[in-house]
């Protein structure tokens, strides 16, 4: 559109009016407001500094009864009594925490008794510093208690306000003075507790203009704000600005002395509001001052949104005027479409599912299963091919599930999950179309040269039987999913025992947290004996958890809980560094020579992987005297699906560090020779379900035979878990197993009991070769 065609469209006119409207109102808004926020801000400070000059008054009536009955009572007692004055200045002290001391005066300005806090010394003379000197004086001849010019008092170590109060005899005649002064600290905490508008400043300030207190100051400046009397620039803005403001100033004695609210200058020339009242029993003045700039950052705050409104209606305004009448029809099809399908697989979104969700269930009131689809592995394909691939593969996985799913309403969850609503509520049905889908899922195909074949995991539920609210019900085929996941089966049915399952799942998740700080985790030890000197070779460290609420739970439950958690890092350190400091102490309790004692420990592949590991275990290797063992770390077959050339390389730099790998639970998996050959693996551990069966079931034992060949040609040793029978120790000896491991032998043992068991077992070894 040209500028001429803008010009003659009456339209354009009107969004140019519109426009200049919301401009002015805006401003008039902006003026408004600011008023507003000034009036709000002096009616705040009006408030806060008749709630602090009420809280000074208060203090100081407290303090002037709490003296003068206190001198009186030691008057009464015998002000030479030292012994007994101090005791009932101690006990007054103690009582009110917010004096820093007590002392009672002769009229000479001796003291003469103080409370105990003091110094031990010589008592001064009040009127001979200057700090002091004034305010006695003007005690002696006042009947109301006087305040003194704050100063730091050395024997406290305080900064503090005196307060000084004159005491009577019958004839009227000063024979003493009671002095004690309020701690600037307890004064700074009691206003700041009182506070009630944000970045105010609240300075006292005596009658003739030096300051008791300031709330904007480090006790850095203290020593020249409170020597020195504020300056008489800043008296004259006060003046002046009071004289222009209200008509009078009462720092002179004129008008009422009622508070007032002023705009003025700080001391360092800002602007700012402040609400200064005098209290005319104690003579001082209170001022609650907030700098202009925090109104006006109100202000500017408010005035950020009224531009973005401003802007964002005049933009919406603009685009509005210049959509096109005939066009209006095909965009609001397009954009219903937008809202409630998905941008790449073109399936229904979940917005869609929302809102379809009860005339689903009107037209299926008999029942009806909805599938959750989320597919295995899937991130492993966008990280190795990139997202362009993943995409693609979505759109093949989309392209299956309505294929697969063709009488179903089928929805894109988002990232790689999938719902299925199905329209028979029939569970046998329902769970062939689960298993015809996986088959079908399965079948590979080619994208760009690159031969996929996904699988996925689906959990099952359906409504009525399970829940009737939509998020009620995703949210159980969510569990029944992660447990099909868990379980590798496919497809899982939700029931409540998954309920439960999750729900200790949660509980285990959240004890966990805090398992280590609380000493709830403790490692036991497996000993791993040689096969052909029946010596021990080593220990494999075990972790165990006794929780209070759980009991002992077991590791093949609570690690996977703790990787999915983030833990597992912390976890493995905590028995890297107590296997280490164990281990080497029962070696150094049974060693009878120089061999070198086997220290296994199994890591994750998460832990392994994780970017800290190799430093944390080369500063547990050196924190430790390792010299008397050999330390391995045992890893799983898992590790071949992740970054094969990053864990060569961690491998090899803890080889480099004398540090061995085992391979855990060889057999499981699905190794490749190559790989396995190219990385620093110096021993392979046959898993136990192939050694329990090793005796009645002939594919075992010839796999176990393959495994020990396979390390033999390697150069690496075999060990076998899982040992309990002698007859399965006489078969693994016969085909040339070199280590073995597992009950037959010894159950994992605490640190004592293995100590314990390994010089038994030494000494038994030891006569079974003399004979």
């Amino acid at each position: 559109m040209n500028r001429s065609s803008l010009r003659i469209n009456p339209l354009w006119k009107t969004y140019f009016f519109i426009a200049s409207m919301s401009v002015l109102f805006t401003a008039a808004a902006t003026f408004v407001d600011y008023q507003r926020i000034e009036e709000s801000a002096r009616n705040e400070l009006k408030y806060s500094n008749a709630l602090v000059t009420h809280s000074i008054h208060n203090l100081l009536d407290k303090q002037e009864l709490l003296l003068d009955a206190l001198g009186k009572k030691l008057v009464k007692a015998g002000i030479m009594n030292k012994a007994k004055s101090s005791t009932l200045l101690d006990a007054m002290l103690k009582s009110n925490p917010e004096l820093a001391g007590l002392g009672l005066a002769l009229p000479s300005g001796q003291l003469i008794v103080t409370s105990s806090n003091f110094s031990s010394g010589k008592l001064p003379n009040l009127l001979d510093k200057e700090d002091t000197r004034k305010s006695f004086k003007a005690a002696r001849h006042s009947d109301e208690m006087v305040m003194g010019r704050t100063y730091y008092m050395t024997s406290l170590k305080q900064w503090l306000i005196p307060l000084r109060k004159r005491i009577l005899d019958a004839d009227g005649r000063v024979v003493a003075v009671m002095t004690s002064g309020v701690k600037l600290s307890f004064l700074k905490k009691m206003l700041a507790d009182q506070s009630s508008v944000p970045g105010a400043d609240v300075t006292l300030i005596s009658d003739e203009y030096y300051r008791y207190y300031v709330s904007y100051a480090d006790e850095s400046d203290y020593d020249y704000l409170f020597k020195m009397p504020v300056s008489e620039q800043i008296i004259q803005h006060f003046t002046e600005g009071m004289i222009d403001q209200v008509g009078y100033n009462f720092i002179k004695g004129e008008g009422s002395g009622k508070p007032v609210v002023l705009q003025t200058k700080n001391y360092q020339g800002e602007k700012v509001i402040t609400s200064l009242s005098y209290n005319d029993k104690y003579h001082f003045f209170s001022a609650t001052s907030l700098n202009k700039t925090l109104v006006l950052n109100k202000l500017c705050q408010r005035l950020a949104w009224y531009i973005s409104l401003l802007l964002l209606f005049n933009l919406t305004l603009y685009f509005l005027f210049r959509m096109n009448i005939s066009s209006q029809g095909r965009s609001k099809k397009a954009l219903e479409f937008q809202a409630t399908h998905d941008q790449l697989t073109k399936l229904p979104n979940r917005r869609y599912l929302l809102e379809s969700f009860d005339a689903w269930k009107q037209k299926y009131p008999k029942g009806f299963a909805i599938f959750f689809i989320d597919l295995d592995n899937f991130k492993g394909i966008n990280d190795l091919y990139g997202h362009s691939i993943g995409d693609q593969v979505l759109l093949e996985v989309s392209a299956r599930v309505t294929a697969n799913f063709d009488d179903c309403l089928c929805i894109r969850q988002g990232g790689d999950e999938f719902i299925v609503l199905t329209r028979s509520g029939d569970n046998v049905h329902n769970l062939n179309l689960c298993r015809h889908f996986l088959t079908q899922l399965n079948k590979a195909f080619v994208l760009d040269g690159l031969e996929f074949s996904i699988q996925a995991s689906i959990g099952v539920v359906k409504h009525s039987k399970d829940g009737d609210k939509l998020d009620e019900l995703l949210s159980k085929a969510d569990m029944a999913m992660y447990e099909a996941k868990r379980l590798r089966c496919g497809f899982f049915s939700y029931s409540e025992g998954l309920q439960e399952k999750m729900q200790r799942t949660a509980m285990i998740e959240k004890e966990l947290l805090h398992a280590v700080e609380r000493e709830e985790l403790f490692v036991v030890y497996q000993p791993q004996v040689d096969a052909y000197s029946k010596e021990i070779i080593g220990v494999e460290a075990l972790l165990r958890w006794d929780n209070p609420s759980l009991g002992l739970v077991p590791p093949d439950e609570f690690i996977m809980i703790a990787e999915s958690i983030g833990l597992i890092h912390e976890i493995g350190l905590f028995v890297f560094e107590t296997a280490l400091a164990e281990f080497i102490s029962v070696c150094r309790s049974v060693q009878k020579n120089k061999k070198k004692l086997r220290l296994s420990i199994n890591v994750s592949v998460q832990q392994l992987f994780h970017p800290a590991f190799l430093m944390s275990i080369f500063q547990l290797q050196r924190r430790h005297d390792c010299s008397s063992i050999e330390l391995m770390i045992e890893v799983t077959e898992s590790l071949f699906i992740e970054d094969v050339g990053q864990a060569k390389k961690i491998l090899l730099a803890l080889k480099e560090k004398n540090i061995l790998t085992s391979l855990d639970d060889f057999g499981t998996g699905y190794s490749s020779l190559g790989v396995l050959s190219g990385l620093p693996i110096s021993e392979l551990k046959i898993d136990k379900v192939f050694v329990e069966n090793i005796l009645n079931n002939n594919q075992d034992l010839q796999l176990i035979k393959s495994i020990i060949k396979l390390g033999s040609g390697l150069g690496m040793s075999v060990i076998a878990e899982g040992v309990e029978e002698v007859e399965q120790v006489d078969v693994l000896s016969e085909n040339g197993c070199d280590l073995f491991q597992g009950y037959y032998f010894s159950k994992p043992l605490n640190k004592k009991d293995l100590i314990v068991f390994m010089s038994k077992w030494a000494r038994a070894i030891l006569i079974a070769h003399r004979v």
